[in-house]
């Protein structure tokens, strides 16, 4: 039988491993999200575009989408519900966070709404992983989901 010296030391570096483990672990998941969120943030900008170019034939003139160029951080879009929704990558942190402004006239000036979307990695039906962006609930969506959550902001 170990003396209570040995079992305490055996105990301290089974925990300090498992530490390392934990920290290698999150170090990996966040290097593998930095390295997805960009193409996760194109596929967003894809989503959106296609999204108010097929409602545009369907109600011309409601939505307006600003040139959606690769590579670019920030996507602007209006409404004719005097909507302005302003969409921004930053690749440092990852994270998409939204700004949307609501005026109804000239002298109206509303606090706009703000929020924000993490990355994260869920296991997909195959049990690789894949990115996925997280709001703040911690509810996960796929690009083309969150597209329409951000696109029902100007037309509701």
């Amino acid at each position: 039988m170990a003396s209570w010296a040995e079992q305490a030391a055996q105990r301290l570096a089974n925990e300090e491993t498992q530490e390392r483990e934990r920290e290698n672990a999150a170090s990996a998941k966040s290097a593998r999200i930095r390295s997805e969120a960009p193409y996760l943030w194109e596929e967003l900008k894809d989503a959106l575009g296609t999204n108010e170019r097929e409602f545009r034939v369907l109600r011309p003139g409601f939505l307006e989408i600003d040139a959606l160029i690769q590579g670019l951080t920030t996507v602007r879009l209006r409404s004719a519900k005097q909507r302005e929704l302003i969409v921004t990558f930053d690749g440092n942190v990852p994270v998409v966070t939204y700004v949307l402004n609501k005026t109804s006239d000239a002298y109206s000036h509303p606090k706009p709404d703000k929020g924000r979307f993490s990355f994260d990695l869920a296991p997909s039906d195959t049990e690789s992983l894949t990115t996925w962006f997280q709001d703040g609930s911690g509810r996960k969506c796929s690009a083309s989901e969150l597209a329409g959550v951000l696109l029902n902001m100007l037309i509701e």
